[in-house]
């Protein structure tokens, strides 16, 4: 069931911009889309297997370029490459929502369509972005773990939110909603948020 949700959601980010694109292509020309997640992790290998199979049912040309890091500077360098190439499409799963704006406007104004999945870069001119409410998962995540320490009569010393980048815009709102509820039930527990 995980599996067709992730092909929904590629094929939903694909169309949004093989329509996009297709617009003002002609009919020869082949449609390139570059997907870039946020670094080469096995975690984004069911999003490559849907993106390659989305873009082969779509009759597009899918360019799969992962960084080896989660330093701002790889997704910048790959989308000025990206930008040199003149695709026609960007996918982006964005590392860090402040340095990678200007680089994603920079491919707008070349002409470039992008969009933005997992990790948004709100205030950059992306057409769209597909992904989770973070906010609303990490007031989830807190709710459900304080939850499971009144179910066994517990409560924390402390809380220690692990996470991946730090700059990333998804982690960011997810530690935001779950230190918001952490901070809202404060008087529940006597527990110290790392």
């Amino acid at each position: 069931m995980k599996k067709k949700w992730i092909l929904i959601f590629v094929i939903s980010l694909f169309a949004g911009i093989f329509v996009s694109c297709k617009s003002k292509q002609k009919a020869e020309k082949e449609i390139v889309i570059a997907v870039i997640p946020k670094v080469d992790n096995a975690i984004f290998d069911q999003v490559k297997v849907s993106a390659q199979q989305a873009a082969k049912e779509l009759g597009i040309v899918l360019t799969w370029e992962a960084p080896s890091s989660v330093e701002s500077k790889k997704q910048e360098e790959l989308i000025d490459n990206l930008i040199h190439y003149k695709v026609d499409g960007i996918l982006i799963s964005c590392n860090d929502a402040v340095n990678i704006k200007s680089s994603i406007n920079k491919a707008l104004a070349a002409g470039i369509k992008v969009a933005t999945f997992d990790s948004d870069v709100p205030t950059s001119g992306r057409i769209f972005y597909i992904g989770t409410d973070n906010k609303k998962a990490g007031k989830v995540c807190a709710q459900t773990m304080l939850n499971l320490y009144e179910q066994m009569n517990k409560k924390p010393d402390q809380v220690v939110i692990l996470s991946g980048g730090m700059g990333a815009n998804n982690m960011l709102e997810r530690i935001s909603g779950f230190r918001s509820v952490m901070n809202e039930k404060k008087h529940c527990w006597d527990s110290e948020l790392i």
